[in-house]
């Protein structure tokens, strides 16, 4: 078994395909407004976008209209060789991070976190 996408369930969806084509700068590979669904590439895997409202129909279930917030629940974790390029491009865009640029030796990574328009956590590493 393989992991093929990760889909987040969102109901920012205009704010959310900005964010993960322009700001981490995926490549949108299938994009459908009137289902609110869209795709992006990564190297490996990939990561949709899917409306909140029309996943629930989908599944033949109610859609809450209050949600709780809590703790955080997932995190997606992105690899690159370009850190510092994409830290700098990050900086440029006035986007800031949670925790800048961590050296973490008992990892053996180098981290940024940051948030998604849902406030999804997302960690950014390369090797050290």
């Amino acid at each position: 078994m393989r992991i093929n996408y990760i889909r987040l369930l969102t109901t920012n969806y205009d704010d959310m395909i900005q964010f993960y084509r322009e700001t981490l700068q995926l490549e949108l590979t299938h994009r459908n407004d009137q289902a609110k669904y869209a795709e992006f590439k990564t190297e490996t895997s990939s990561i949709s976008i899917f409306d909140k409202k029309n996943m629930a129909k989908a599944l033949d279930m109610d859609y809450p209209e209050t949600i709780h917030e809590c703790q955080d629940k997932n995190m997606i974790v992105l690899y690159t060789d370009s850190f510092d390029e994409f830290a700098a491009a990050l900086h440029d865009k006035h986007i800031v991070p949670l925790m800048g640029a961590t050296e973490r030796p008992e990892w053996g990574t180098r981290t940024l976190h940051l948030r998604d328009p849902d406030g999804n956590l997302i960690e950014i590493y390369t090797s050290l």
